[in-house]
C-alpha cells in the first residue's frame, strides 16, 4: 500500500507545473521505472503507466528524457502481454499525450518507435472498452503524426495501414 501511495504522490508531483516535473526528472525517477512497469501487482505497473504519462505530456525535453532512457519499448511491449484495461489506458495516454503539445520532430521519433502502429492497433483492437476520451486522444495523435512534414512521405502508408486495420474494427 505504501509503495502505490507513494507512487501516486509522485504522479501527482508529474501533473503539476513543468518546474515541478523537473524536480521528479532531475531525482532520477525514470530509473525507477522500469522495475515498477515489470512489478506483479497491477496497481504499482497502472500508477508507474500514469505518473509516465503525466510526464509525457510535459515538456519536449521530459518527452525525449522518456524516449531516451528507452522506456517506450517497455511500455510498446506491456501493450501486447498487459492483461490489464486500466494499466493498457495508461499505457494509451503515454504514447498519446506527446502529440498534443510537443514539436514535430518528437512526433516523428514516436512514429519511428512504432508508437502510431501501437495507437492503431489500439483502436481496432475489438477487446478493449474505451472511454471518449481515450479515443479522443488516439484520433489526435493520429492527426498529429498525419499532420509532421517530415511523416507526410509516410502519410499515404500511414493511412492505409489505418485504413487496414479498420475494415477489421466492429463498431
Amino acid at each position: 500500500i505504501v509503495r502505490t501511495a507513494a507512487l501516486r504522490a509522485v504522479g501527482n508531483i508529474a501533473t503539476g507545473e513543468n518546474d515541478q516535473t523537473e524536480v521528479i526528472m532531475d531525482a532520477q525517477i525514470l530509473d525507477a521505472v522500469p522495475a515498477l512497469l515489470s512489478d506483479a501487482k497491477v496497481g504499482i505497473r497502472k500508477e508507474a503507466c500514469w505518473m509516465l504519462s503525466n510526464i509525457m505530456a510535459g515538456t519536449t525535453s521530459h518527452v525525449q528524457a522518456v524516449i531516451d532512457s528507452s522506456l517506450l519499448s517497455i511500455l510498446l511491449t506491456m501493450l501486447h502481454e498487459d492483461n490489464d484495461q486500466a494499466v493498457l489506458k495508461e499505457i494509451c495516454f503515454c504514447l498519446t499525450n506527446p502529440c498534443s503539445n510537443v514539436d514535430h520532430t518528437v512526433v516523428h521519433k514516436l512514429v519511428e518507435l512504432g508508437c502510431l502502429d501501437a495507437i492503431l492497433a489500439v483502436i481496432c483492437n475489438d477487446g478493449l472498452t474505451f472511454r471518449a476520451q481515450l479515443l479522443s486522444a488516439c484520433l489526435t495523435a493520429i492527426q498529429a503524426a498525419l499532420e509532421t512534414p517530415s511523416v507526410m512521405g509516410e502519410t499515404t502508408s500511414i493511412k492505409m495501414r489505418f485504413l487496414d486495420m479498420s475494415w477489421n474494427v466492429n463498431l
